[in-house]
């Protein structure tokens, strides 16, 4: 098939923006008259959309796209960005993997990129929509309702001080320092309030006794 020339290409573009509500009432008549054409239509396109993410230069090519487009970047701006991140999440640290990439991080109110974020810390700013103020808020709440972050973060500390003073263990707190210290508490919280209730239970009730 003959690759269309850039004349082309500014014709049609043009033809488009001059007739582009009649094609859309033309297209959108089309297909209430033709429900079937319709339920075709769109499987063709999911069964066409699937078989073009299973190829990785498509793969590639949508990425460099979604990039520019997105970020106004180019694969190398893209690369160094990783690099200067040590290919790991700004907030918690965690490397990046060709399961899990990081994400570009930007303002969704001036479009200014700031770095490169895992999936969660990326959501999860996002959800808080970027704002000082609810972060605050969050730290604020978790400081006057619960014990157990700022006792951890203390400890975890402490932790890392020791690995810099040694050189044995981690020197930064990670999501996964974070997570492995969460479960070990959770675990020993468990067994203490089982223990406790065993005790509670081998005391037994008064009209046992009676």
């Amino acid at each position: 098939m003959k690759r269309k020339t850039e004349y082309q290409k500014r014709q049609m573009k043009a033809w488009y923006q001059r007739n582009k509500q009649k094609k859309l009432e033309y297209q959108k008549k089309y297909r209430n008259d033709n429900p079937d054409y319709v339920i075709k239509d769109r499987e063709r396109a999911k069964q066409y959309s699937a078989e073009q993410r299973k190829d990785p230069a498509f793969r590639h090519s949508k990425k460099l796209y979604d990039l520019k487009k997105l970020y106004n970047l180019t694969e190398e701006q893209y690369n160094q960005l990783r690099k200067d991140h040590n290919y790991k999440c700004a907030v918690c640290f965690t490397p990046e993997t060709p399961e899990k990439p990081l994400h570009v991080d930007h303002s969704h109110v001036t479009g200014l990129v700031r770095g490169m974020l895992c999936h969660m810390c990326n959501k999860s700013l996002g959800m808080l929509l970027d704002s000082p103020i609810l972060l605050g808020r969050m730290l604020g709440y978790l400081a006057t309702t619960d014990f157990y972050p700022k006792k951890t973060t203390k400890h975890l500390k402490s932790l890392t001080n020791y690995a810099k003073k040694t050189g044995k263990g981690k020197k930064i707190i990670d999501r996964e320092m974070i997570k492995t210290q969460n479960e070990y508490v959770a675990m020993l919280t468990n067994e203490i309030e089982k223990v406790r209730t065993k005790e509670k239970e081998s005391k037994g009730t008064l009209e046992e006794f009676m």
